[in-house]
């Protein structure tokens, strides 16, 4: 049997049009299975679907929104200190910006986003932390922060004002719960 030009002409057209359905259904799909941060058990499936963090064990220990625009979830992944950032879109849901952890007990971060009053340390703790207080030199000024050892936290360190337009830090000084200085 020969297929006239017409009917192979007319069988292309309809296997460009399934297939441009196809490729709508699955980016429209996309696009509405998207993940979003707006809640602490879509932050955790954020994390979790981010290379680096699939697998591991997530505890979310705090989620703060700055200015309404920003929100920082800290957390525990595999037990480790770490937090997340995220942005607000135009249509209200939070989109991750940033990520990161660190391998210790006690880790200081510093997020980007603009706080409303004055510039902040995020301070998260695993359980295995034996840090009861925390002193650091900023610009020349004393700042001290008290942590509950032994404990999965996060804390929140406030910055001295400054008229300056950056921050020095210098000096960090580390002590136990019986006000012995730990070597960090």
């Amino acid at each position: 049997m020969q297929l006239s030009k017409r009917t192979i002409g007319i069988g292309i057209v309809l296997i460009c049009v399934a297939v441009g359905v196809l490729i709508g259904v699955r980016g429209y799909s996309a696009t509405i299975n998207k993940l979003y941060g707006n809640d602490e058990a879509s932050i955790a499936e954020v994390i979790m679907s981010i290379d680096g963090y699939k697998g591991k064990t997530i505890e979310i220990l705090g989620i703060t929104d700055l200015n309404d625009e920003y929100r920082v979830a800290a957390f525990l992944s595999d037990s480790k200190p770490a937090y997340i950032q995220f942005s607000k879109n135009k249509a209200g849901n939070y989109e991750w910006i940033h990520i990161e952890t660190q391998d210790t007990s006690l880790a200081i971060f510093s997020p980007s986003a603009p706080f409303d009053d004055k510039p902040k340390f995020l301070i998260v703790t695993s359980r295995d932390n034996d840090i009861a207080k925390m002193q650091v030199e900023v610009n020349g000024e004393l700042v001290e922060q008290k942590i509950e050892p032994i404990k999965a936290a996060a804390v929140w360190m406030d910055l001295p004002e400054t008229s300056e337009k950056s921050y020095t830090f210098s000096h960090y000084r580390y002590y136990d719960a019986d006000g012995n200085l730990v070597e960090a």
